[in-house]
């Protein structure tokens, strides 16, 4: 399935309700949306990717966290499994 990158209005529609949370506090804490991907990993998911590290920690919510540390990807994600929506951090 070809992925595709989408408007920031059209993938923040779409977005996991758990992850639209964490995601409207970073753009409150000044973080900018870098990169919005549809069609991530195969299926219908939402990949969003914030310019800069997270301004803080979301592990009270519904979802899951990884620090990837990898520079070919992206520094940490949380990601809804139930949706397979990812939200990611640049270094």
């Amino acid at each position: 399935m070809k992925q595709h990158t989408t408007t920031a209005t059209e993938g923040r529609q779409k977005f996991s309700t758990e992850l639209s949370k964490i995601l409207e506090a970073e753009l409150r804490s000044a973080n900018k949306i870098a990169e919005i991907f549809s069609g991530w990993g195969g299926n219908s998911s939402t990949l969003i990717i914030l310019e800069r590290p997270f301004t803080a920690t979301y592990h009270h919510l519904k979802t899951s966290f990884k620090k990837l540390s990898d520079p070919h990807y992206w520094m940490e994600e949380y990601r809804d499994e139930n949706t397979g929506d990812v939200l990611a951090c640049k270094w």
